[in-house]
């Protein structure tokens, strides 16, 4: 029996998802690899014009009704909303439920609001090297790796640690097929 895909359903993060995204973020399997910040920090920029604050949900399928449940699933924070390079960062996008395809369906949505709805030329992240899902899925959704900044970010341990930069331009975005 295959189990099909659930629809993710995105909208912006309001305050009362502060603590969700802040929960996210400790999650053990998340914070090897995803920065996390205080709530102080995720409420100020949160009220910044230049970050957008995203929740991924899937709705209950058993009560497809109007006042359905829905589930968080995970957040994505992009910055540069006021860049005038056109220049979007995806600064952070972490879930709280990983295999399922919801990081996909996630990306998808926010290469879509990027170059779609803002109409911005440039979308770039940095992940770790050592990120190796992570890395998967961005190179499968046309990110092109553009070099290493070695050992600039310190790991809890104490061990320094390398990124990599990914970009995808809008019009490599356009051309692909999804």
């Amino acid at each position: 029996m295959v189990k099909q895909k659930q629809k993710l359903n995105f909208r912006p993060a309001t305050q009362e998802d502060l603590n969700f995204i802040c929960e996210v973020e400790l999650i053990p399997e998340n914070s090897v690899f995803v920065g996390h910040d205080s709530l102080e920090k995720h409420r100020s920029c949160l009220s910044d014009p230049d970050c957008r604050y995203w929740i991924a949900e899937i709705q209950e399928v058993k009560q497809m009704t109007p006042n359905a449940a829905k589930h968080k699933v995970g957040f994505g924070i992009l910055k540069g909303n006021t860049n005038p390079y056109k220049c979007m960062e995806l600064y952070r996008i972490a879930l709280n439920a990983h295999s399922r395809g919801y990081g996909s369906q996630f990306l998808h949505f926010l290469q879509n609001f990027t170059f779609q709805e803002c109409r911005f030329h440039r979308l770039w992240l940095d992940v770790l090297t050592t990120n190796a899902r992570a890395i998967h899925v961005y190179e499968k959704h046309g990110f092109i790796r553009e070099g290493c900044l070695r050992e600039c970010s310190k790991a809890q341990s104490g061990k320094f640690e390398s990124l990599y930069i990914y970009a995808i331009l809008s019009h490599e975005y356009i051309d692909m097929k999804f």
